[in-house]
């Protein structure tokens, strides 16, 4: 009869064990049936203690959470944590009904001295304020609006991260860990002959961007955005970009896409004897993919003086952030785009 006991309770001890190692979500035993626990994971690198993504200089994480019904008609649940990396990112709340839930969360920069001011609408919460992105529109972090006259390029600091999921609860306490990646894709512009880049004293940079990005559906929205640009101070590149002319953070869907909009660039010398020529990459010839980098590399720079105006604009996908998600992609490094040359297509000089 002892046998027969023990050799139960080990089954069941395996049972469970094996329970917990197949699902992504384990079942809190706290003693209280209504308690929620969500720890986040940033981009695959960010575990839920001491591991937050370092913030630039005067910048401070922000992570929110907001919990919807499944119907989308009301918000049951926000939060606002600023996170370091000596801190955990949890969140635990209560929801008092078993069942189906909507999750969204966010992560990005905002200025370390934000101010924070109380919400009561339409849940009582803390709300640092926005910085990059607007996150407390009407449908809350459904929708992620840019913030036009915060607009930056060649700054770390608009790095941002998301995911969107449907949680059943249970009657019993439930915990889970989320997992954040990139909305948008990280475009680098790299000048192939870097020695001219001491002749440029000022880039103006004009295109348009997606202005919106639905967390819900991982896509960018429909409406685009104005963006004007002046560099003084070239990017040097580093591990987290490869850009020494521009690289910018692009709302951008999961799959090959491409940059609807041209992209103007105008040079101004340091020697006003020695003008440099204008350029322009059309539109449709850029791909963006959500969560990864796209690197576009030729001579974009000449003198006016020089006659010869063709160029050749090699285009690769870095797949530096999340490997192990390709997306459809051909191989594990970057896929190739066919050269541009300025002979015989749309990539050009404008003369000024």
């Amino acid at each position: 009869m002892k046998k027969s006991r023990l050799y139960l309770w080990l089954l069941l001890l395996t049972g469970g064990l094996n329970a917990c190692n197949s699902s992504e979500t384990v079942t809190a035993d706290t003693g209280n049936n209504q308690q929620v626990r969500l720890g986040v994971n940033i981009n695959h690198g960010v575990k839920t203690r001491a591991n937050a993504p370092t913030p630039p200089q005067n910048y401070a994480l922000r992570c929110i959470l907001e919990v919807w019904d499944i119907n989308h008609s009301s918000l049951l649940y926000r939060q606002e944590l600023l996170a370091s990396n000596e801190e955990t990112l949890n969140f635990t709340f209560e929801l008092a009904n078993p069942g189906n839930y909507q999750v969204f969360a966010w992560a990005d920069f905002i200025q370390a001295d934000a101010e924070k001011t109380t919400v009561e609408i339409p849940v009582p919460h803390d709300h640092y304020a926005d910085l990059y992105y607007k996150t407390n529109g009407d449908n809350g972090l459904k929708e992620i609006f840019l913030i036009p006259e915060n607009y930056a390029v060649n700054a770390e600091s608009r790095d941002a991260f998301y995911t969107s999921q449907i949680i059943y609860k249970e009657d019993v306490a439930y915990e889970k860990e989320l997992i954040l990646n990139r909305p948008f894709a990280q475009l680098n512009i790299i000048e192939k002959e870097a020695v001219l880049l001491e002749n440029i004293s000022q880039t103006n940079f004009t295109y348009r961007v997606p202005s919106s990005f639905n967390t819900e559906k991982g896509m960018p929205g429909d409406e685009v955005m104005d963006v004007k640009q002046t560099v003084t101070t070239l990017p040097t590149p580093s591990a987290n970009y490869n850009a020494n002319l521009l690289y910018d953070y692009i709302f951008a869907s999961p799959v090959n896409s491409l940059l609807a909009s041209e992209i103007k660039i105008a040079f101004t010398s340091i020697d006003s004897e020695k003008q440099l020529q204008d350029f322009t990459i059309p539109g449709n010839n850029l791909p963006l993919v959500a969560n990864k980098r796209t690197n576009a590399r030729g001579s974009m720079l000449h003198f006016t003086s020089e006659m010869d105006a063709s160029t050749n604009i090699s285009i690769y996908i870095d797949t530096e952030w999340m490997p192990e998600n390709e997306y459809g992609l051909p191989n594990n490094n970057y896929v190739k785009v066919p050269n541009f040359n300025n002979q015989n297509n749309p990539f050009k000089y404008q003369q000024q």
